[in-house]
């Protein structure tokens, strides 16, 4: 990948190991841009925090989402190789698409983060999979801020979700760690937890599942107890309570039952900032949904 006169060029090229031969803290800082939402920000910004490098986000340039759109906005200046956000500026790249964004920075911060060849690295790779297959069942049949339920196929949906759709996929990642009694796998996990960029990714979604349905862990402990160690650690606590470089970050699944039926769409207040997310949340979706297609 070379980035040239705001061109990304594509093709069969040597990119110079510049960048990553310094694994340890210091040297130039990147840059990491997301709207003030979970949803795709949250990864990455947990991955970021979690590097050890010095970064800058939203918070601390000073960006917000009316920067986005608009004729002199990222968008419509090509700011971002595909349109959308998240955008990461590191090494003279503009990078997107969110596994790519926290597979570059694990890979600049070191095996600490990348996981060590072999077995911590494949797995961590899995659980970054798992993470976007997570999101997707969300996206598909949970409501957001702007997304009302009603879109996602009403609240049969969303009770199927979490009946039948998530446990299944909860219950995979407690036989990774070694549980699931009964089970085959029962006591041979092949995931040791550690801090790699796929199990911040994870614990990202799960987080965000967590805000919508608090007991979708409960019949699974190891999986809750890997999730409530990385949420103890300091940096998870900088990034959740908007003290990291990135700045607030705010739900994007909800509970529609917990929604107010009056008032504005799903509870948010209507400011101009809010709208500027909305419409381009959707248009992000609509884009993920046509690449699926």
């Amino acid at each position: 990948l070379i980035h040239h006169d705001r061109t990304l060029c594509i093709g069969l090229v040597d990119m110079p190991e510049k960048g990553f031969e310094s694994r340890v803290p210091g040297g130039e800082e990147f840059t990491l841009v997301y709207f003030p939402l979970y949803a795709k920000g949250l990864g990455p910004a947990l991955v970021a925090q979690f590097s050890g490098l010095p970064w800058k986000g939203p918070k601390s340039i000073g960006w917000d989402p009316s920067q986005w759109g608009g004729d002199d906005g990222y968008k419509n200046r090509g700011e971002s190789p595909y349109g959308q956000l998240p955008l990461l500026e590191i090494d003279g790249l503009r990078l997107s698409q969110t596994t790519a964004i926290i597979n570059y920075i694990a890979k600049k911060a070191g095996p600490q983060l990348e996981g060590t060849p072999g077995k911590q690295y494949a797995v961590s790779q899995m659980l970054i999979a798992q993470g976007e297959t997570l999101y997707g069942l969300m996206q598909k049949m949970v409501a957001t801020k702007y997304v009302p339920q009603s879109k996602k196929n009403g609240l049969e949906a969303f009770d199927y979700c979490w009946a039948s759709v998530m446990p299944p996929q909860l219950q995979h990642l407690e036989v990774l760690l070694g549980g699931a009694a009964g089970t085959k796998n029962a006591g041979r996990g092949m995931w040791s937890p550690g801090q790699t960029a796929g199990e911040l990714y994870l614990f990202s979604m799960l987080h965000q599942m967590v805000l919508v349905k608090p007991t979708c862990l409960d019949a699974t402990p190891l999986l809750k107890q890997f999730y409530t160690s990385i949420a103890a650690d300091s940096r998870t606590k900088e990034v959740l309570g908007g003290q990291s470089p990135y700045g607030e970050l705010g739900q994007y699944f909800v509970d529609p039952r917990a929604v107010p039926k009056e008032g504005s769409p799903q509870g948010c207040s209507c400011s101009t900032t809010h709208l500027l997310i909305g419409a381009s949340m959707l248009v992000l979706f609509a884009l993920s949904s046509v690449k699926r297609a």
